[in-house]
Parts: C-alpha cells; structure tokens; sequence
C-alpha cells in the first residue's frame, strides 16, 4: 500500500492515535512513523488527523463520564489559577484542548523566577506536593530549564 487515499490516512492516523492512547508511543512523530511502517506506507498524517482519532478512541472506550471527567479537572485548573492570578498561568495540553483521556493530567504553565512562591501559595491553599523536579526543555531552538510540580488536591 503506498497510495495515499483518504482511506489509508484514516488507518494510519488510527493507528498512530491507538499508539498514543495505549502509551505504547509518546511522541506523534514516533507513532506516525510507526503506524504508516505497519501499513508498509510512507505517507504521514498530519498530527490534527491524529488528534482526531485519538478524541475518537477516547469517546469510544470511555463515554459520557470522560465529559464528567472534562469538567471536574476545568474545574480544579480553574481553582488552582485563581490561586496563582498574580502569575498569569496558563493552562494547556489536553484540559485545556478538550481532549483528555484515562491518563491524563492537568497542566499549567507559569512563569516566575521563584518556584518556592508559588509552591507556598498552593500549599496555602491544601495542595499537596508531590515531587518537583528541574528538567531540560527546548522551545524555539533555545535550550532552557524548566521546573516542573506535580500536585494533588
């Protein structure tokens, strides 16, 4: 198969979601990758058609308390975010985007140079803390640190 129909994008862009949504792939790249080497194809999806897939084996295998699910965690970033209003967070990822899934978690970006405030200003307000880590990340080619928190309410 190395035609590039509708049809054998829709499989291939399955597949790589079905990658994604199992966690046997992290990445969309390597799940594209992946997925078209199951077809013997080297056409790629792009990664909306992926994301799309991916919102649809979601739905499928875990219906309406997904939605539930949805707008309990909008709700608890919401919380978390008028905490930290003075800092401007950001949410993202796929609370934010409305594609969540069985393992995901809430993500939300803040910019500060002091971590300890705002791990104090969420303690305040009985968020427990995890583990926090300092990790290495690339955006736009520039090579920084990043803290990273993880939390329970």
């Amino acid at each position: 198969m190395n035609n590039n129909t509708p049809e054998l994008t829709n499989k291939i862009a399955r597949e790589a979601a079905s990658l994604l949504y199992s966690g046997a792939e992290k990445e969309f790249k390597q799940a594209k990758q992946k997925a078209a080497k199951t077809f013997k194809c080297k056409f790629l999806p792009t990664n909306l058609e992926i994301a799309i897939e991916f919102d649809r084996i979601a739905e499928e295998n875990e219906g309406p308390a997904r939605t539930k699910r949805l707008i309990q965690m909008r709700k608890e970033a919401l919380r978390a975010m008028n905490i930290l209003s003075v800092y401007n967070p950001i949410l993202i990822g796929s609370v934010w985007r409305g594609t969540i899934h069985h393992e995901s978690d809430m993500d939300i970006r803040v910019y500060h140079d002091e971590p300890s405030d705002i791990l104090e200003a969420l303690k305040k307000h009985d968020y427990r803390i995890v583990r926090t880590e300092w990790t290495s990340v690339t955006e736009k080619g520039q090579k920084r640190t990043a803290f990273h928190a993880y939390l329970e309410s």
